[in-house]
């Protein structure tokens, strides 16, 4: 069993990096299909009694999965992209996962915080490469800097990266011509949101001080996305996360505080950048496809939704779509508001009882760090089509594997 646990927990590790370095690599699948598989050969053949007692740890998957199902029967009755519905349809397989996870006693913290200083690592190679083969509007000092860390080793890490279709550069500016126009991705790079405050989070509670080293380098990777909701979100999880940490006299000072520069920075934002100006595309496409759906919006299908990647035209773009940046609103449009909601609600309450309807016994409160993770990341999720793919789903686990370990301690579930 010790033996196993580690050879699952190797592959999980292996998988989770690749999903974050290289997400469009094939051997993700192989690796996911190698983690089922194995699962599967534990309950038939090695576990003697009770074979299907995980599924008293929570129904959530199956009832997520069930809703998938129903999306896709209802969308190939609609002329849904079939191609893209068994995509999001397979995606869902990734919350079984959690049975595996908990049967084993795997730790999905300790495997993220390793995930991530890799990670970490290997953006900051690939944005020193892209400073090397392309020209940016930076600082001249930064660009010297970039080009006297140039090495074939780095060289070839950055060209095999951005071969295997990981690696994005280009340029994208919110200030006018004063902007440095920097646009750097490298795979799944939207996750870093939550790789990033799972070693802060670490940091404020063990005072690992190579953590917090790490965590400053992603916050400088941040702002060479070109992303506007990571640059923001970013900064702001630190922020509660910190604040979170202090106690109430503290807290109620630090609010003020950042209340006040937080209105200084959205009032900068409007009048001296394009972060929330319709006249940036990216704004006025995610503001056409929601007045698109609610034009669109009628009874039947506000009840039972039109099915898993059906069509509609959005006026943000000018053609018809069958999937937008934001991800509730087309889980809403697929599945109904009611089953849409529902799919939400199980993510972040993933088994209702009668004695967890008393929030005093539902341990979710003695984990608020990770609850602001999970909902920042939804946040982040409603702009970006960030969630529902190889790597989103992963916080889901993280966040239901810390629940129910908490749980357990306290023979809970």
């Amino acid at each position: 069993m010790i033996y196993l646990k580690s050879v699952y927990t190797v592959l999980l590790t292996i998988y989770i990096l690749m999903s974050m370095l290289i997400p469009l690599a094939g051997y993700n699948k192989l690796l996911f299909v190698a983690l089922m598989l194995i699962y599967g050969a534990y309950i038939l053949f090695v576990k003697k009694e009770k074979k299907f007692e995980f599924l008293k740890l929570t129904l959530a998957p199956m009832f997520i999965i069930l809703i998938f199902v129903y999306g896709f029967i209802r969308g190939a009755m609609n002329n849904a992209v079939m191609e893209l519905a068994q995509q999001f349809l397979l995606v869902t397989s990734l919350f079984v996962l959690i049975y595996p996870i908990d049967e084993f006693g795997i730790g999905m913290n300790a495997i993220l915080k390793i995930v991530a200083k890799i990670y970490i690592v290997f953006f900051m190679i690939y944005v020193i490469y892209a400073m090397n083969v392309m020209e940016f509007q930076i600082p001249a000092s930064v660009n010297k800097i970039a080009h006297s860390l140039d090495s074939r080793l780095l060289r070839l890490i950055g060209d095999t990266l951005h071969e295997l279709g990981s690696g994005l550069m280009t340029r994208r500016a919110f200030f006018g011509e004063k902007g440095s126009g920097m646009q750097i991705y490298l795979g799944s790079t939207p996750f870093m949101l939550v790789l990033t405050d799972i070693l802060f989070v670490d940091f404020l509670r063990n005072r690992k001080w190579s953590n917090l080293v790490f965590v400053v380098l992603a916050l400088m990777l941040t702002f060479t996305t070109g992303s506007r909701t990571l640059m923001l979100l970013v900064p702001a999880s630190l922020c509660i996360l910190i604040w979170l940490a202090l106690d109430r006299k503290k807290q109620m000072i630090v609010a003020g505080v950042l209340g006040i520069a937080g209105i200084a920075a959205v009032i900068y934002l409007f009048n001296f950048s394009t972060f929330f100006s319709m006249e940036e595309r990216s704004n006025f496409v995610k503001v056409g496809h929601m007045i698109s759906y609610f034009k669109q919006l009628e009874m039947k299908n506000a009840l039972l939704g039109e099915g898993l990647a059906t069509i509609y035209y959005s006026a943000g773009t000018g053609y018809e779509l069958a999937h937008t940046e934001i991800t509730i609103m087309d889980h809403f449009r697929y599945f109904g508001i009611p089953l849409g909601t529902m799919i939400w609600v199980m993510m972040l309450i993933p088994k209702i009882s009668r004695k967890s309807l008393d929030w005093r016994n539902w341990k979710i409160w003695q984990m608020k760090e990770e609850a602001v993770v999970l909902l920042l990341y939804f946040i982040f999720a409603q702009t970006n089509p960030v969630l529902f793919n190889s790597y989103g789903l992963v916080v889901v686990l993280w966040y239901w594997n810390i629940l129910f370990t908490k749980n357990k301690k306290e023979k809970f579930v």
